[in-house]
């Protein structure tokens, strides 16, 4: 009985699958005996790191540009701006604290977000905020509770989703 002819991948596959410890035992010997295969190994290693890698990532990754050419700023930014974690940042932003079970909100809802969902504040969120928070971190605001209600007052309620350039 003949069987059917295999395509070439999934005949390399199987040989590999029944023959993968010899083949590894000969390279390794390749690798400890031979300084140029031990060299060549060690570049394809290298360039395919390389190739996996984005050798020229945006500097900033913080501020983002969309197509009507506003600024937008991310989470990571305001966090740098008020002197505070994106951990807490982000715990500003819930609506109950997990830990104490209060009302914890201090931030409002953003009014922006980018095709993940993430948070993206406007030039003005993000002045208001250092203003807030400048004005608590001197004691000229008692609680988060009135950082809260000041945010409420002066923050904008239009939810959008962008489309940013590049992204």
């Amino acid at each position: 009985m003949c069987k059917e002819p295999r395509d070439l991948q999934s005949y390399n596959k199987d040989y590999y699958k029944e023959h993968c410890e010899k083949i590894r035992a000969k390279r390794r010997k390749m690798y400890d005996s031979n300084a140029s295969f031990r060299n060549k190994a060690k570049q394809n290693s290298i360039e395919q790191y390389h190739a996996k890698r984005k050798l020229n990532p945006p500097t900033d990754r913080q501020v983002i540009i969309n197509a009507d050419g506003k600024l937008y700023y991310t989470i990571g930014k305001v966090a740098k701006a008020l002197g505070k974690s994106v951990h807490t940042v982000r715990c500003y932003h819930r609506e109950r604290d997990t830990i104490y079970g209060h009302q914890a909100q201090v931030i409002p809802d953003t009014t922006h977000t980018d095709q993940r969902g993430y948070r993206l504040y406007t030039q003005y969120q993000m002045s208001l905020l250092r203003k807030v928070f400048k004005a608590f971190d001197e004691g000229k605001i008692a609680s988060l509770a009135e950082v809260n209600t000041i945010l409420k007052k002066f923050w904008k309620r239009k939810v959008q989703s962008i489309t940013l350039l590049g992204g």
